[in-house]
């Protein structure tokens, strides 16, 4: 992918915000680059979104941590949820509706930031630096 190109990057990071956007236009720069090259319909159209498979993921290749996280004992017992709630919840998911698809991501995400910075013991400034030297 050529807007992975860290060359690229660092160039376009040089140029001033004021050719890369103009008038509420995103992207100025790089439209206007491309404007001889793409046709019209192709540049100025709409912003288009894309979607991501949440629902189905969550039904298949990452079913098992769902469920190891968002129903275990640990995350139901945190108490800021009603469990019953989550599960029917994740039965619902997995019936095949995708009505809570979203919140059980953000329960999954919230799930595995509480266990990453809350659970963990605190980093002390010696475990850090000795982490750092070790490298």
């Amino acid at each position: 992918s050529p807007f992975l190109d860290h060359k690229l990057m660092e160039f376009v990071a040089r140029v001033p915000a004021s050719l890369k956007s103009r008038g509420g236009e995103s992207k100025h720069l790089l439209k206007s680059a491309l404007r001889n090259i793409l046709p019209d319909e192709v540049l100025d159209r709409p912003k288009m979104g894309f979607a991501v498979p949440l629902g189905h993921w969550l039904r298949t290749s990452l079913k098992e941590v769902l469920l190891d996280t968002v129903l275990s004992h640990r995350a139901l017992s945190r108490g800021y949820f009603r469990p019953e709630a989550i599960r029917e919840m994740v039965e619902t998911h997995l019936a095949g509706r995708d009505q809570f698809k979203y919140l059980l991501w953000d329960l999954l995400m919230l799930e595995e930031w509480h266990r990453t910075f809350i659970d963990q013991p605190p980093l002390t400034r010696r475990r850090l630096v000795g982490n750092a030297h070790a490298q």
